[in-house]
């Protein structure tokens, strides 16, 4: 039973890559070019955050077709302009690239290294806590569900100041860490509404995301006629 489990929930996630593949192709296709033409472009000192945010564009795409060389690459550029020019956002937004890149290869302490130096320089709240939830996200793949005491905490307060963007990302993380510890209806009740707020406004990643974890909350909670409508509907989505 439990080897039989196990082909169930590779399937899922077969399944789940190609929604992600068929997403990545709508939104990002034909988009690579044109950041490769932007960087190529941009020149003089008064040019570099556009280039910097250009090649941590094009950083991000390789990254989701898992070419985590090219990623390096063009993330390690991303850094040396944002530290050039001072661009603090940037900086932040490159680090958590280059810490997600670390964690991609198996080296969780590396990219917690990483993160946690960048801690110490942030005194933005909504920045802190995009960080917080990077963390989080590397413990929670590492399997390291004990260590999240604090983070579990920190998403509880209430704080009126953090973004709803960021909530989502944080309720996303927590739903992965239900559905990790075996508590998949409790993940269900976290995202309950997300996917019809990110497709209200036009957030399709949100969409095609909250559909994506609600069908492997539903597998592992054994109701296989819920989890094939949640990717049906994210497979729509993605080929539309």
């Amino acid at each position: 039973a439990d080897a039989g489990a196990d082909d169930d929930t590779a399937a899922v996630g077969v399944f789940l890559r190609e929604v992600q593949l068929r997403v990545l192709d709508r939104l990002d296709g034909g988009h690579e070019a044109e950041l490769a033409e932007a960087v190529e472009a941009t020149g003089g000192e008064s040019m570099l955050d556009d280039q910097g945010i250009a090649c941590l564009n094009l950083a991000n795409i390789a990254y989701e077709w898992d070419d985590l060389s090219q990623a390096e690459a063009l993330t390690a550029r991303a850094l040396e302009l944002a530290r050039r020019r001072g661009n603090e956002l940037l900086l932040m937004q490159a680090t958590l690239r280059m810490a997600s890149i670390q964690a991609a290869r198996g080296e969780p302490g590396d990219a917690r290294e990483t993160l946690q130096a960048l801690i110490a320089t942030i005194q933005n709240p909504a920045w802190l806590r995009e960080v917080q939830n990077a963390i989080a996200l590397i413990s929670l793949h590492a399997k390291e569900f004990n260590s999240l005491d604090w983070w579990l905490s920190l998403i509880a307060s209430k704080d009126e100041s953090i973004p709803g963007m960021q909530r989502e990302r944080e309720t996303f993380t927590l739903a992965r860490l239900h559905i990790s510890t075996g508590k998949p209806q409790a993940a269900i009740d976290a995202i309950d509404g997300w996917e019809a707020d990110a497709a209200r406004h036009g957030r399709v990643r949100s969409q095609i995301e909250a559909l994506c974890l609600a069908a492997m909350a539903h597998e592992a909670n054994g109701d296989r006629e819920q989890a094939s409508q949640a990717l049906a509907q994210a497979l729509q989505i993605g080929l539309e």
